[in-house]
């Protein structure tokens, strides 16, 4: 089995102390754990909002603990199919298929998509469900998302997990604003231009390359095709164009990045976080990454961070140990023993 490097507070640690809060042991629960199996059950929802739904995957019994699954940059729910067979079936997840990607309606015609839209359609899943607490499994910029609405409702946030996270890699200093809004809405413009256009159609295996090449080679080509069963439309001749609005590769942050405002806003973040990162990650930028290990020290009753052998899909390269950090994190298990 790989094992990972656990980070606390800043300092690599190879033996650590348990989760302050943990009260069980590896040991007595480890058989308790049962997983959702190769053959995991799910069903297709469509949760309404404004200009139509989000589809998502819903998976396990009701009474388990809550959690919201949100994927990366234009990817979509099927992020977690290799996860989520390793996960355990105390869990109750829903993967949200975020507007404009996989199988969830686009925005109208002249909308722009803004980081406050996915804030907001997590609070949207929520209420959809009645949850008034649950936990967020998130994957690269999705954990940006679900750590600005931990700040927003503290309350109803139970444990953060990123895999992958970019929030580090993302901000930027207040004197780029100008910068950053300008080019937004150019970028904006000349997307736009384009929904109208028939959509470029592709063979399977050049759309399989076209999303191995987006990731800089982190997707095999597996993983790609479990993300093209929902990222991607068959035509009658035999060809597939992407599901995704073509807007979604400009999505506004409307100035919560900027590097003052996004530690005073995760300030207020009161859970608990995991984060988990891969050892081949292009994200990982420590110095910035260190200023805010230290507000999560200082705010957070447990943070956690481990380096996993892997890319950015680290999820998608060693599911099964993901897994067992996911499922000792929601049970509050010692979680050093399930490296």
């Amino acid at each position: 089995m790989i094992k990972g490097l656990i980070f606390k507070n800043s300092f690599i640690f190879k033996n650590v102390k348990p989760f302050r809060n943990g009260i069980h042991s590896w040991t007595n629960r480890n058989m308790q754990i049962t997983k959702m199996g190769s053959g995991a059950t799910y069903k297709e929802v469509r949760i309404p909002i404004e200009y139509g739904h989000l589809a998502a995957k819903e998976y396990g019994c009701e009474s388990g603990k809550k959690m919201i699954a949100l994927h990366g940059w234009q990817d979509n729910a099927g992020s977690f199919d290799p996860l989520i067979p390793h996960l355990s079936t105390d869990l109750h997840i829903v993967a949200v298929d975020r507007a404009g990607h996989g199988l969830s309606s686009h925005k109208p015609f002249g909308h722009p998509y803004y980081f406050w839209d996915y804030i907001n359609q997590i609070r949207i899943v929520a209420d959809f469900y009645n949850w008034k607490e649950f936990s967020m499994l998130t994957h690269s910029v999705a954990y940006t998302f679900a750590i600005l609405f931990a700040s927003v409702y503290p309350q109803s946030v139970r444990k953060v997990i990123g895999i992958d996270d970019v929030l580090s890699g993302t901000m930027y200093s207040s004197e780029l604003m100008p910068n950053v809004m300008k080019n937004n809405i150019d970028r904006f413009i000349e997307l736009q231009e384009k929904v109208n256009n028939e959509p470029p159609a592709y063979s399977i295996d050049d759309a399989v390359k076209l999303m191995i090449n987006g990731t800089y080679n982190a997707l095999t080509e597996e993983g790609a095709k479990v993300l093209m069963k929902r990222g991607v439309k068959p035509l009658e001749n035999g060809k597939v164009v992407f599901s995704r609005d073509i807007r979604v590769k400009n999505v506004w942050d409307n100035g919560l990045l900027c590097g003052d405002i996004t530690k005073a806003i995760i300030s207020n973040v009161k859970c608990d976080v995991l984060l988990i990162k891969g050892t081949e990650s292009s994200y990982t930028k420590d110095e910035i990454m260190n200023e805010l290990l230290e507000i999560y020290k200082a705010k957070c009753p447990t943070f956690e961070m481990v380096k996993l052998e892997g890319n950015h899909y680290v999820h998608f390269c060693n599911p099964q140990l993901v897994a067992s950090l996911v499922n000792s994190f929601m049970l509050d298990l010692n979680i050093k023993d399930s490296l």
